[in-house]
């Protein structure tokens, strides 16, 4: 009976040493399972409504009111960009040029008019609150030595809005949301983006004949342009996007 004991225990010990060195042996020829750090597609939920595409030529020209003033101000934008085919990432310029228009029932001297701050920020249009109305460009232009830009009928008022692309505030908003997922054009597209919205500010500083100082009028311009990605809606509604997942 002992005899068959010392055979087994020597029987049990010989399989584990076996299934010791196969273990071993697989752990140091094979890698370990590969695990994915990829993050999910950050898709929006809303409907994407018809965005105007105001620079549709390339260009657009603005008759704007100033109140209570015996003149308006006609502005000419105008971009190098393809404005019909629209892509947020990629850099461009949007130029204006404010010009002084007179009234037609205009009396006495023409007043003094400057143009003392202008103010541009491009902002994105998407179906996704946490990318809608972000600030992805900015300008500002104030003098310092004197009160203002002076503009006349003769002399406009010029100036550019700098669109970079890739604005830190924009990367820095997608890494919060989208984690590590690559910031391009078609998963912004999936985000919900679906277009810019350019805000313009102009300050104008008004003097008339016999006036001892400036008053201050501002007048406010929108131009909006669709992302060229965006899903096109059916006939008379809006496409709904889909609904978000996550995968692990």
């Amino acid at each position: 009976m002992h005899g068959h004991r010392t055979v087994l225990t020597g029987l049990l010990g010989a399989v584990l040493l076996v299934a010791t060195l196969s273990s071993c042996t697989q752990g140091g020829d094979q890698a370990p399972p590969a695990t994915s750090s990829a993050a999910g597609t950050l898709v929006a939920t809303g409907t994407v409504p018809t965005v105007a595409n105001d620079l549709a030529s390339n260009s657009a020209h603005h008759s704007l009111e100033v109140p209570g003033e015996q003149f308006g101000l006609l502005v000419d934008y105008w971009t190098g960009y393809d404005a019909g085919a629209w892509q947020t990432l990629q850099p461009k310029d949007v130029n204006l040029s404010v010009h002084l228009v007179p009234a037609a029932t205009a009396t006495g001297d023409p007043p003094e008019v400057l143009i003392s701050s202008f103010d541009g920020v491009t902002t994105l249009l998407a179906a996704l609150p946490g990318l809608d109305g972000l600030p992805i460009a900015q300008t500002h232009e104030s003098p310092t030595a004197v009160p203002g830009y002076l503009i006349s009928a003769t002399y406009p008022f010029d100036n550019r809005l700098g669109i970079e692309g890739f604005s830190d505030s924009l990367q820095a908003r997608w890494q919060t949301l989208a984690g590590d997922e690559p910031l391009t054009e078609p998963a912004m597209v999936t985000a919900g983006t679906y277009g810019n919205r350019m805000s313009f500010s102009y300050r104008i500083a008004v003097r008339n004949n016999g006036d001892a100082g400036y008053h201050q009028r501002v007048v406010q311009d929108t131009l909006t342009v669709p992302e060229a990605g965006q899903p096109v809606p059916a006939a008379g509604s809006a496409a709904p996007l889909s609904v978000p997942t996550t995968t692990g």
